[in-house]
């Protein structure tokens, strides 16, 4: 692991990034995908070893929890449940784009995100993505002292929806009145650069 005060001081180590989506050739990697269904429950001490295995089923557990957290505190707006139609048809956009590193809505054939919602799940009500760097430091307030290490569920999870949360358009998608449930996928490359993609749709 990186010494943490270089990685502190390379803000850019922190590559989130993030787009959004309302309803209207190949990387040589391997990939660690999101099953359909989550697992119960994920531990606030989840923080992972370098000889843990990457759990994207945990992952998306995790972020789910969290974006019902935050619509709790932020909205007092009920839980959305966890769809696992969705939750395929997210995993599969997320392992196409950590395949193809074209980072968008669209499928490598041209599929919009509402045309590749609907042939899997029974409506389609927008779709956030991302995809953030595991095992960097990540900024707070540019604060030393309040900075954190991505190296848990928990962590991503946080870094994820806070990422959200400060985009107009994904935070507006997250709080959409009419919406009950969403689906995940999570894939993380096992290349070095460990980058971690994230879709989230919504129905």
């Amino acid at each position: 692991m990186a010494n943490r005060r270089d990685l502190v001081a390379a803000i850019t180590g922190s590559i989130a990034a993030w787009f959004v989506v309302t309803p209207a050739s190949p990387l040589d990697i391997k990939l660690r995908t999101s099953a359909s269904t989550p697992p119960s429950s994920v531990s606030r001490d989840d923080t992972l070893s370098e000889n843990d295995a990457f759990d994207p089923s945990h992952a998306a557990q995790a972020i789910h929890s969290r974006v019902n957290q935050w619509r709790a505190n932020t909205a007092a707006m009920p839980s959305l449940n966890w769809d696992s139609d969705l939750a395929t048809v997210a995993t599969d956009h997320a392992r196409a784009i950590a395949e193809t590193a074209e980072y968008s809505h669209h499928s490598p054939d041209g599929t919009t995100a509402e045309m590749r919602v609907r042939r899997g799940a029974d409506c389609f009500s927008g779709e956030n993505i991302n995809k953030i760097r595991w095992d960097t430091i990540i900024m707070t307030e540019y604060n030393d002292a309040l900075s954190r290490e991505i190296d848990s569920y928990v962590a991503l999870a946080d870094h994820c929806v806070i990422q959200f949360a400060r985009s107009e358009a994904h935070r507006n998608n997250m709080l959409q009145k009419d919406i009950t449930a969403e689906g995940i996928g999570v894939v993380k490359t096992t290349d070095e650069t460990e980058t971690v993609y994230i879709v989230q749709d919504f129905c």
